[in-house]
């Protein structure tokens, strides 16, 4: 009471307002599957297709991988 200092946020679980690890990995599992069924429906109604999956993970390659690329590297992904 009296000279007592309070921490934290109001209406969190921990007194230093850390989130329950129970709760962060609901809500993580919750926007997982929400872009795993966006990502089902915009494949199935045509907005995904193969030559675009490749050219994407070329340039993710790329991009990560940039040192190989200056050195010569062909990192694109052909089908």
């Amino acid at each position: 009471m009296g000279g007592r200092k309070r921490h934290g946020h109001r209406g969190t679980a921990f007194p230093n307002g850390d989130m329950d690890m129970s709760a962060r990995w609901v809500r993580n599992l919750v926007i997982l599957l929400y872009l795993v069924i966006g990502g089902f429906i915009a494949w199935d109604h045509g907005y995904l297709g193969l030559s675009w999956l490749r050219a994407v993970a070329s340039a993710v390659l790329a991009i990560f991988l940039w040192w190989l690329v200056l050195l010569g590297v062909n990192l694109h992904i052909h089908g």
